[in-house]
């Protein structure tokens, strides 16, 4: 999708004269171009310059956050509220790397380290950018089809994020269901692969929920279902993705981790979060959940695969108590360099 299909007008926001000068150069002659670059130094510059009516032409925006006039994550904010519907790529040091990723939780399309950027890297993830908002504009029509014609059979309900992604929500969850999990797995996978991070998944199982369905009705374990889900998205970041696997399963999906302990603490904050007493009806319902957890790369190197070996987790979580948190073992060895962060402690 290159040529006139695509509006290739680049608004570059960077504090660097001499940096910007090597960009535009570089991207004028990519193979992923050509793209018509326009530079300015401050966000208000930029500020000014998606106001007018030039504004209206540009496709992408390429930031350095750090600026004369505006410093760090309030300078994507900035931006983001003057131009909701343009895609935002953030140049970032390794010492702001932190910022960056904040920035991509906040909304932003992406974000390339200076020390790693090279021509090619950017021209191509400009271009990805567009593809991606070419392919929104375009389905706009066909989504909105999609929301009346699901929505008048009763059985599922349909969202659009902002950076227009297609959410179909389970009818009792409501939470995205596993062809949306699969696909955001697949691209976090993807983008972890480019970065050389990691991320991982987490399979949560309420415990006993069988008991509850029998002893207080289906309603009822509806409602228990619902508190589940709203706590558990309030337990991750909006990067994340919590998603209903299908009776008492969830499965949420932790974007980027540091280090498997990272995940190791989610699932602690998960557990203590689902333990505290959820209201339902007139009484207050205490449960437990088991966690399973599975991390990219060491326990698979794609969605397939990493979801059915955290699958098998949680079933290792509940032969040790429940109410805890287990990784994915291979064998009935648990890997060394984890043992020290798995919770053994069923909390009550």
């Amino acid at each position: 999708m290159k040529g006139s299909t695509i509006s290739r007008k680049v608004l570059l926001v960077l504090a660097n004269a001499a940096q910007a000068h090597a960009v535009r150069g570089s991207l004028a002659n990519s193979r992923d171009g050509p793209f018509k670059v326009e530079w300015v130094s401050r966000c208000a510059g930029a500020m000014e310059r998606l106001g007018d009516q030039r504004g209206r032409g540009i496709a992408a925006i390429v930031v350095d956050l750090f600026l004369p006039d505006s410093q760090g994550i309030e300078t994507f904010n900035t931006l983001s509220r003057a131009s909701p519907h343009i895609p935002i790529l953030v140049l970032s040091h390794l010492r702001d790397e932190g910022v960056a990723r904040l920035a991509v939780q906040h909304g932003a399309q992406d974000y390339l380290l200076a020390e790693h950027l090279d021509h090619p890297s950017l021209s191509k993830a400009l271009n990805n950018m567009l593809e991606r908002s070419a392919y929104v504009g375009a389905s706009l029509r066909e989504r909105e089809r999609a929301q009346v014609t699901l929505n008048s059979i009763g059985d599922a309900v349909i969202s659009t994020d902002m950076a227009g992604n297609v959410t179909y929500l389970n009818p009792v969850a409501e939470l995205p269901n596993r062809m949306l999990l699969n696909d955001r797995l697949t691209q976090a996978i993807a983008a972890a692969r480019r970065h050389r991070t990691s991320l991982a998944v987490m399979f949560v199982d309420v415990d006993h929920f069988k008991h509850i369905n029998d002893s207080l009705g289906h309603t009822a374990g509806d409602q228990l279902l619902k508190s589940v889900a709203r706590r558990l998205v309030a337990c991750v970041r909006t990067s994340d993705t919590v998603s209903r696997h299908g009776g008492d399963e969830f499965v949420v999906l932790l974007s980027e981790v540091g280090r498997a302990e990272d995940a190791s603490l989610s699932a602690d904050k998960v557990i203590a979060a689902l333990s505290a007493p959820h209201r339902i009806g007139h009484q207050d319902l205490r449960v437990t959940v088991s966690v399973g957890i599975g991390v990219y790369p060491d326990d698979g190197m794609d969605a397939e695969t990493l979801l059915k070996n955290a699958d098998t987790a949680p079933l290792h979580a509940k032969a040790h108590g429940r109410g805890n948190h287990k990784f994915f073992q291979r064998d009935r060895n648990v890997r060394p360099r984890m043992r020290a962060s798995e919770s053994r402690t069923a909390v009550q």
